[in-house]
């Protein structure tokens, strides 16, 4: 699987910057691939917690639903495809 690697320094406290990265809604703002996001279901996002969304990737439009699959709050997590044309797992990491 490609691996795309990208890093940015915010001076905001990690707790504030990881509920907002964990938070789907924020997605289409800072990840420029994502049209839409949203989290299936309501409360906490947490291990196994599903998001759905829509993507844009090299002109191909496609739908997707993932899955937490690794949660270390507020250092790290990983969301993993479940159902998407373009498989992927993404992880972001403070």
């Amino acid at each position: 699987m490609p691996a795309i690697e990208s890093s940015v320094y915010l001076a905001r406290p990690m707790g504030e910057m990881f509920e907002y990265l964990a938070d789907p809604e924020n997605l289409p703002v800072w990840d420029v691939s994502v049209i839409r996001a949203a989290q299936v279901g309501s409360g906490p996002m947490v291990l196994g917690s599903r998001t759905e969304g829509t993507a844009k990737i090299m002109g191909k439009t496609f739908d997707w639903t993932s899955e937490i699959t690794d949660l270390d709050p507020p250092h790290r997590v990983t969301y993993t495809s479940v159902t998407a044309r373009l498989p992927f797992a993404a992880t972001n990491t403070l």
